[in-house]
């Protein structure tokens, strides 16, 4: 009995999930609009120091864009390696369904980017997905 309940929970939260997806954005952020501007925020995790900054870049959606881990507190090591980012990914739904990701390469380095829609129910609070910034 307990197992058909722990389906079912899954199954409705899935569901409910998927209805509240926002549309897919038209593109993720270029390359270059991440690379135009500087890190001007970086946070200490328990894993490390992750550079982000907050914008709609070239898009009409409002994206959160990450890189990390880095080792230091030192956001102009984040801003050196900001200018070596690659990648034309398209948007994916993110692990929570709550809004869309894209990931993009740091050639030569162990380090995570990314960028995420904020969600819609918020606009002052944007989770750092930690499952997205992995060792490459």
């Amino acid at each position: 009995m307990g197992y058909i309940a722990a389906v079912l929970a899954l199954s409705t939260y899935t569901s409910f999930s998927w209805a509240t997806l926002p549309s897919r954005p038209e593109r993720c952020p270029s390359t270059a609009s991440i690379k135009s501007q500087d890190f001007y925020r970086y946070q200490g995790t328990n894993n490390g120091w992750i550079g982000y900054k907050i914008e709609p870049f070239d898009t009409n959606e409002q994206w959160v864009f990450a890189m990390g881990y880095f080792s230091n507190s030192n956001i102009n090591d984040a801003n050196i390696y900001l200018q070596i980012v690659t990648g034309t990914p398209t948007p994916i739904p993110s692990d929570d369904l709550d809004g869309w990701t894209c990931e993009y390469n740091v050639p030569g380095s162990y380090l995570g980017a990314f960028a995420a829609t904020i969600p819609t129910y918020s606009t002052t609070h944007v989770p750092l997905k930690n499952s997205i910034l992995k060792v490459q």
